[in-house]
């Protein structure tokens, strides 16, 4: 299959058909492509009428790739759980240790001691430090702007 021939019909909000179009896309010139132009090739082909037809054409044309998508789509799905999950752990135990501290006491009234107030300084800093870490390999590795 070196073409892909597409029809669509442009309708407006009443489901009037405002205009008609063709593509003939040439599958060696477009392949491989960006995401931000594949998902435009699906607004096209979710516009025709037989865009059943033409997705099967596609998964035929890229089976091995389809499925290679899905797996990555699912690991990326995974660990973007897993380093959201690390960020709000963190960001929890540096508001708890914030409140504790500004407060002077535990959760439960009681005074914290003078020589531990060091500790907790240190390890607010350390939850800090990797609460900025699992924000950046969240973003690195699934390409969020913020967690």
């Amino acid at each position: 299959m070196e073409f892909l021939e597409i029809k669509y019909k442009v309708r407006d909000s009443f489901g009037w058909v405002r205009s008609e179009g063709y593509m003939k896309l040439i599958i060696a010139g477009f392949f491989p492509c960006t995401k931000s132009k594949f998902k435009e090739l699906l607004k096209i082909i979710d516009m025709s009428e037989e865009k059943n037809e033409i997705l099967k054409q596609l998964q035929l044309a890229f089976p091995e790739r389809v499925d290679q998508l899905k797996t990555e789509e699912a690991n990326l799905m995974e660990s973007r759980k897993e380093y959201v999950k690390d960020y709000f752990a963190e960001k929890q135990k540096v508001v708890d240790l914030t409140t504790q501290l500004k407060a002077g006491k535990y959760p439960n009234g009681v005074g914290i001691p003078v020589y531990l107030r060091a500790n907790m300084k240190e390890e607010l800093k350390d939850h800090k430090e990797r609460m900025k870490t699992a924000e950046g390999y969240y973003k690195e590795k699934c390409g969020k702007q913020s967690a």
